[in-house]
């Protein structure tokens, strides 16, 4: 699996080219654009350091009646599939860092908005850093989120389709390490509520979710995809896939379970993965793990690669919540057996895939491959991404011919590759950022008047406020 960017930019901006760019550079810009964005709107957000105030917290509408944590920056508004709302660093090469001082009260950014698109920003010391609440096809790709008090990511209540691509997640647990996942999916079964009345009448409501609609959160999280992430330093598990949750992917990620515990707390990450939900796919994936103590990564606690753990823990599903949704519905909605041998058992009741001879094991090697086609470099460096170079044509980058067209209308042709070259529009003195179709910078400043474009490709060139599509030909 190759993992190429999900955000397809030129599919996007050609789409939206009359939307509103919005270009922020302080805390106030960025909370009101958060606040105003429509379907179709990006909002660039300049590198630097935005701390986000505890009083943001009236913003969050979605949960500020409830008493709950809420976002400190709370995007709401719902984009579509053709046109989201995008909240992107503006020079991926020095994304913006959205943070706070207080990892034991609230999110970093909540998405309750349907296509959301958060991409290439630094995100940290919140108790959560982000949070999708009933939130569809939604993604967050090319991010570091990190140093939270709780869990790191949470695809939650009722969310579907949403997609975690290519982030760095990190540093979890500096509050409760018991809840230190680094990427959580879906409510435990004694949180389940949801907005219909019918639900609890029919006993599907969990026992800690007996006031109002909000007391739990809606246990229906399906479509979940986790693609192409390194996960570490977590006081938990490094994905918790809760009962209820349906036809989920995890593919082509780097799970380091490494034991990090903080306060002189007891470590829980026992397992890389701890699978409860039903139909969800794991492969590709590369789990550094090691039970021999002087190797890499020795941890005490470890168990399981893939744990599958039957819920309710006293195992009467018939007289749960659990039970009585699964009669409901007529399928698995949780696992049907423990896990076996550190992976999933080779039941096919709960129609997990989750075979170690899918995935790769690693103890000792310092780099690799993975199946997303990209270098991965571990401790004792830091990691960090090292993508491959594939053609930037737009065949290459998964543009759907529909797409294609539609930018082949609105480029313009600067010439053959090789040579220098003015950019069209180009003032002396602005700041110019190019990029393959991938999003990826190639070149970023105000010395952008002539730039040598070395292959023949699509490039999107950032200038100001405007962005333009440009061919190079052979």
């Amino acid at each position: 699996m190759k993992c190429e960017s999900v955000f397809r930019w030129v599919a996007v901006l050609s789409a939206v080219a009359f939307a509103k760019q919005v270009n922020v550079s302080s805390v106030e810009e960025l909370t009101n654009a958060a606040l105003a964005a429509k379907a179709g709107d990006t909002i660039w957000v300049a590198a630097g350091k935005y701390e986000l105030p505890s009083s943001n917290c009236k913003n969050d509408t979605f949960v500020n009646s409830t008493g709950r944590d809420c976002g400190l920056l709370w995007i709401g508004a719902d984009g579509t599939r053709a046109n989201p709302v995008v909240l992107a660093g503006a020079d991926p090469a020095n994304p913006p860092e959205i943070y706070s001082v207080d990892v034991q009260h609230n999110y970093g950014i909540h998405v309750t908005g349907d296509y959301v698109v958060l991409k290439n920003l630094k995100i940290h010391s919140f108790a959560k850093g982000v949070v999708f609440d009933n939130s569809v096809g939604s993604l967050m790709e090319d991010c570091e989120v990190y140093h939270t008090g709780n869990e790191i990511v949470h695809v939650r209540d009722s969310s579907q389709q949403v997609t975690l691509n290519r982030n760095f997640i990190h540093g979890s647990g500096f509050d409760v390490a018991q809840y230190g996942e680094g990427i959580y999916v879906g409510t435990f079964n004694k949180g389940w509520a949801s907005s219909q009345e019918s639900d609890r009448s029919a006993g599907f409501w969990g026992e800690n979710a007996s006031q109002h609609r909000y007391s739990g959160y809606d246990w229906r999280v399906n479509g979940t995809k986790i693609t192409c992430n390194v996960v570490k330093a977590t006081t938990a598990e490094n994905i918790d896939v809760k009962e209820g949750t349906l036809d989920g992917v995890i593919q082509g990620n780097m799970f380091i379970g490494d034991s990090t515990n903080y306060n002189g707390e007891v470590d829980y990450d026992d397992a890389n993965i701890d699978m409860k939900g039903a139909s969800w796919t794991v492969t590709g994936n590369y789990f550094y793990n090691s039970l021999e103590q002087g190797l890499p990564y020795y941890n005490s606690h470890f168990r399981y690669f893939v744990e599958e753990v039957v819920m309710p823990s006293n195992g009467n599903k018939s007289g749960s919540n659990i039970g009585k949704y699964e009669a409901a519905v007529g399928y698995p909605v949780t696992v049907d057996k423990y896990a076996q041998k550190g992976w999933c058992d080779e039941s096919t009741g709960d129609k997990n895939d989750c075979a170690e001879s899918k995935n790769h094991v690693v103890e000792e090697v310092r780099e690799v491959r993975n199946d997303c086609e990209e270098i991965f470099k571990i401790p004792g460096k830091p990691i960090a991404y090292s993508a491959a170079n594939p053609d930037i044509s737009s065949s290459s980058a998964g543009v759907s011919s529909s797409s294609s067209m539609a930018v082949s209308s609105s480029t313009t042709a600067i010439g053959a590759v090789g040579a220098m070259r003015e950019i069209p529009h180009f003032s002396a003195g602005e700041r110019v950022v190019i990029m393959d179709l991938q999003g990826r910078v190639l070149h970023s400043g105000n010395d952008g008047a002539q730039f040598k474009m070395k292959r023949p490709g699509v490039y999107l060139i950032k200038i100001g406020t405007s962005v333009q599509i440009v061919r190079v030909e052979r």
